[in-house]
Formats: C-alpha cells, structure tokens, sequence
C-alpha cells in the first residue's frame, strides 16, 4: 500500500509555496529597490540537512508446517544521519522582487541500522553505511524589500525550487537517482557597499529550508523523505 500523505505533502508544499510569492510579488518596495533587473548574485557556504527516521522493517522466512505463517528472523531501525557539506548559488534579477537562481550542493550523510531481535539470540548491533549526494536545482526567489531593516541592508526572501539528485554508496558501488523539491526563506545582510566597483556590495546569506525528496539509496517504497535544510555562507551582489 502507498502512502498516501507522503505524495500530497509536496504538492501542498509547492502550492503554498507558488501563493506565498506571488503574494510577495504584489507587495511593493522602497524606491530604492525599484531596480535591478539584469544583476546578478552569487553565494556560496556551508549546507547542513537534518536526520530523519526510515520505516522499520522486519527479515522473514515462511513456516515450513502449512498454516504457521512467516517466521521473524531479525528486525531492523534505520535512520539517515544529518549531513554536511557545500552550496553554491548564481541568481539573475528579474526586477525589484523575484530572481531566478541555479544550485548545486555536495553532502556526505550516513545510514545508520540497528539489528535486533535475532531469532537466535545474537546481540543488537549498528550498521553504519556513508554516501555522498550531489544536486542541482532551480528556483524562484522573492525579495522582500518592504521588510528590509537597517537602511535596506537586511533583506529577507522567500524561496520555492526544485532539483535532480544524485547519490553514490561509499566506494561508489551503488548509486541512485531521484527529485527533490524545496521551499523556505532566509535573509541576506549586506555588509559593505562599493559602488562603482566590479562588485556592488558583499554579505551574509542565511537560508532556511524543508525538502521533499523521492528516490535515493534509502527509499524502499513509493513514498518521499521530508527534512530540513540550513544554509549559510558569503554573497556578494554584482
């Protein structure tokens, strides 16, 4: 049986997601912002995913007297490890609210089973698995100039994208594709402006997220994984 709640998730995430900029869209900024159409952004950081847990599963052999059903050999917990790694983004400015942004991330995370409940009495032990993923992903982003602070030098967005995935077992002996979708905000402080430089100014930015992902070395079934994501690194605006 299919999960149902996992595949409405991201539809619902997508959606809510769509409304929100389009709300942000409708809002709008200082006169200072009315600009910037064709500039670019670049940052570049640490990326940080959160843990989450995997079904539990059981290993079972079938009875061999008819009617005695299936016999549990072993039962297994698993869980993915947080993970971290790298982030780089490039995004072009469409005009005073949105840009379009291209990513790409590198993370080493790991999968961590415990086996207990041995038929034969053997003790629970941990089985550790390490893997490397990489994606590449699009999104939309909406600056929020109406709620900048400090003369305009704190701006906060919202941010909705979605991706291709990448993920390789340790010593590349496995490896597995799939999608991810995002959606979270996030602020950037401009630390320095130098007008008339090759760079406009350089800052901070700090990014908050929930993805969905379908497929991956951990899916056993039709169902998509949801966890957060941090991100946090130097932009500088051109």
């Amino acid at each position: 049986m299919h999960n149902v709640s996992g595949h409405r998730t991201p539809r619902r995430l997508a959606r809510r997601a769509a409304l929100v900029l389009a709300m942000a869209a409708a809002v709008p900024g200082p006169a200072a912002a009315q600009s910037g159409a064709g500039r670019f952004d670049v940052s570049i950081g640490g990326l940080w995913t959160g843990a989450y847990a995997l079904d539990p599963r059981h290993a079972t052999e079938t009875r061999n007297q008819a009617g005695g059903g299936d016999l549990v050999l072993f039962e297994t917990d698993s869980e993915v490890t947080g993970g971290a790694g790298l982030e780089a983004r490039l995004g072009v400015r469409l005009g005073s609210t949105f840009s379009v942004e291209a990513g790409g991330s590198w993370t080493r995370a790991s999968m961590v089973t415990r086996v207990s409940g041995d038929l034969e009495g053997a003790p629970a032990l941990d089985v550790r698995s390490d893997f490397t993923q990489y994606v590449i992903d699009g999104a939309v982003v909406a600056r929020l100039e109406r709620l900048a602070m400090g003369g305009g030098r704190v701006v906060p967005f919202l941010e909705a994208g979605a991706g291709y995935l990448r993920q390789l077992h340790e010593g590349n002996v496995m490896v597995e594709t799939g999608a991810v979708l995002h959606g979270g905000g996030g602020v950037l402080v401009w630390l320095r402006s130098r007008p008339g430089g090759w760079f406009d100014r350089v800052g901070l930015r700090v990014d908050a997220r929930v993805t969905s992902r379908g497929g991956g070395i951990d899916v056993t079934e039709d169902r998509r994984r949801v966890f957060a994501a941090l991100a946090a690194g130097l932009a500088v605006g051109f």
